[in-house]
Parts: structure tokens; C-alpha cells; sequence
């Protein structure tokens, strides 16, 4: 009976003190300890910081003590990864409650910080888009050219080419401009063989995946059709290997045989509203998202009249199908506009993505 009370104290105690995963737990504190913004309750924002380990030491006790209390007074510093750690301890008879409380609160709270980053993002892509120059199809090409030539590029003719490029030296009428942009588009070339490799790369790895290898005996053929055959040769044989013709890749000029000119418009929008995606949700690797995420100057910002934005943001699920009866009997089958198409006819009717289409079809 000893035996089992101290054998439960004991997983209580480690519903408090010992994480499942102390790995993770160590970084979180690492990081704490590394931001400048997190101080301890000996330190004031003048004096001068204390030392790395004293910093773990102290965030360290905290942790030990009370989980509770450690969420209290550093989640807001933790992502909503790390927030999900302490959930383990939820069971803890002694804090799980204050803990539970705590865990609810950091969650809404990062939500509506999810969504008002969000918003911020959105003011500054509208912003850009009045500006033209960042989403200007040349800007566009080179921060993802392996997209745009998929895209867009390889269905363009000869002359189209000349004249995007040609646009592209409207500013570059010094020597300097003129350097300065064929040092742009060999890093933009290498950019693309890079993409390239990435996308062969992870093709194989799938392709990998998909191909259920097995070890064959020796002298037995590796691909069977059916049944296997073994191989039989003698000393100094050599057999014929049946070399299958590798067919070409479709050159520029056999696509634009396949390709229509409204499906080239339809694919030229959907390199321009993929790069508006990749630029919301923060992938745009030649953008400072800090100087949008952590500015004021976006927060008021109007964005979408009729709260079309705030459709698209608030709706997690699509709507349901619904049916409508017309007035001679008929049933008509009524789809909800998904929250994407929302966003995207929001932005397709701004002037400046409108004068951007029209100056596309002169082409």
C-alpha cells in the first residue's frame, strides 16, 4: 500500500517537474534568455543585463517551481509551438487549473495578433500594389523566376521577350544601371537553377517513395514484369542492354502549339495572385517583414470596403452548398464563394491589378 501512495506521488510530482520532452524545454529557455526583451524581476531597463546563465538559471527555477507561473509571466514570448508544450502538464493536480487559464488566454491572444499580422500584410501588399514597381512582372520574375518561367515565360514569343526586357531598361540609362541590371539577372539565373535542383531534388525523393524497393537475389533482374528471370552470363559475356530512346522535353515552340491565349492569361493570374499568397503568408524572402509587423502605421489602415476582407480572414471553413428555388420551380445549385475567391476578387478589381491585366493583353 506504501509502495503504490509513493508510486502515485511520485508521476504527480513529475506531472510538474519532469517534461516528457526536456529537450525542447531547454531551448525554449535558451531562447527566453536570448531576448532582450525578457528580464528578470532583479533587472531594470537601464541597469545593465546580467549574464547568460544567470538568466537560465533563474528562468530555470521558474519553470521547476511553477509551470503555471512560468507561462503567466513569459508566454507572451513563445510561439504557439512552444505554448502547445505545456499542455502535457495540464494534469498537474496542483496548477493544471491556473495553467488551463493560462493556455487559453495565450491561445485567443495569438489568434487575434494571427489575425491583425495578417491585416498588416494586407495593407502593406495593397500599398505595394498602388506603388507597382515591387509587383511589377519583371520585380516578380526575378524573387521567383523558375514560377514565372512555368508560368508565364516559356509561353511568351521572341518579341514579347524583347519588350518586358526592354522595359526593364527604362530606369538603367546610366553605365551604372546597365551593370547593376546584368548582375540582376545572373543572380536571378542562378536563382532559378537553384529552384530548379530543389524541385528535382524533392521529385525524386517522392518518386522514391512511390517505388516499392526490395532486395533480389543475386543474378536476378531488379524490375520484374511479373516473374523474375534470372540472369545467366559467362566469364568475358557481355549482354546488349535495351537502351529505351529518352523522349525530348517539349521545346517553346511545340507549348505554344497546346496553349491558347486566354490560358495564357489564366496562367499569367495565377503567378500573379501565388506571389500575392507567398507574400501574406510571409515567404517572400526579398521582403522586411519586420518593418510591416512590428510598425503602427499599418493598424488603421483602411483595406476592403463591405468587410470583404474581414470575410476572407474570419471564415476558417467554406460555406456549405446551397439550394436555391427560382421563381419558375427550378432548382439552381448556389456555391459559396470560397474565402479565397473572396480575397482574390477583392484585389482582381483594384485599378492598378486592372491596368496591370489590360497592359498584359497588349502584348
Amino acid at each position: 500500500m506504501f509502495t503504490k501512495v509513493t508510486t502515485r506521488c511520485h508521476k504527480m510530482e513529475n506531472l510538474n517537474h519532469e517534461p516528457a520532452n526536456k529537450d525542447e524545454f531547454t531551448k525554449l529557455i535558451e531562447e527566453l534568455s536570448n531576448n532582450p526583451d525578457v528580464f528578470c524581476k532583479t533587472q531594470q531597463r537601464d541597469e545593465t543585463d546580467i549574464s547568460g546563465e544567470e538568466k537560465i538559471k533563474f528562468l530555470t527555477d521558474i519553470f521547476d517551481k511553477s509551470k503555471a507561473n512560468f507561462l503567466s509571466r513569459f508566454g507572451r514570448f513563445l510561439n504557439a509551438d512552444r505554448i502547445n508544450l505545456f499542455q502535457q502538464f495540464e494534469g498537474d493536480p496542483k496548477n493544471g487549473y491556473e495553467l488551463k487559464f493560462h493556455l487559453k488566454h495565450l491561445t485567443q491572444s495569438q489568434s487575434r495578433s494571427k489575425k491583425q499580422l495578417r491585416n498588416k500584410r494586407y495593407a502593406a501588399l495593397k500599398r505595394l500594389v498602388d506603388k507597382g514597381a515591387y509587383f511589377s512582372e519583371n520585380e516578380m520574375m526575378k524573387r521567383n523566376p523558375l514560377l514565372y518561367e512555368q508560368l508565364v515565360g516559356q509561353y511568351l514569343s521572341t518579341k514579347e521577350k524583347r519588350l518586358r526586357d526592354r522595359l526593364d531598361y527604362t530606369d538603367t540609362n546610366s553605365l551604372v544601371g546597365v551593370l547593376m541590371n546584368g548582375i540582376e539577372k545572373e543572380q536571378m539565373e542562378a536563382k532559378r537553377r537553384i529552384q530548379e535542383l530543389e524541385e528535382d531534388t524533392e521529385e525524386e525523393d517522392t518518386s522514391d517513395s512511390d517505388v516499392d524497393c526490395h532486395e533480389c537475389p543475386s543474378g536476378v533482374s531488379k524490375i520484374s514484369t511479373g516473374e523474375e528471370k534470372p540472369v545467366h552470363s559467362l566469364w568475358g559475356e557481355f549482354h546488349e542492354q535495351d537502351n529505351k530512346p529518352i523522349k525530348p522535353r517539349p521545346t517553346t515552340k511545340d507549348v505554344d502549339l497546346l496553349i491558347t491565349s486566354k490560358e495564357r492569361q489564366l496562367l499569367r493570374e495565377e503567378f500573379i495572385t501565388t506571389m500575392y499568397e507567398h507574400f501574406l503568408e510571409g515567404k517572400d524572402d526579398d521582403f522586411d517583414y519586420n518593418a510591416v509587423d512590428n510598425s503602427d502605421e499599418y493598424d488603421n489602415f483602411e483595406i476592403i470596403t463591405n468587410d470583404e476582407e474581414e470575410k476572407y480572414f474570419d471564415s476558417e471553413e467554406p460555406e456549405d452548398v446551397n439550394m436555391v428555388v427560382e421563381n419558375n420551380g427550378n432548382v439552381k445549385e448556389e456555391s459559396s464563394e470560397d474565402e479565397l475567391d473572396i480575397y482574390m476578387n477583392a484585389l482582381n478589381q483594384h485599378p492598378s491589378v486592372c491596368q496591370l491585366s489590360e497592359d498584359i493583353k497588349k502584348l
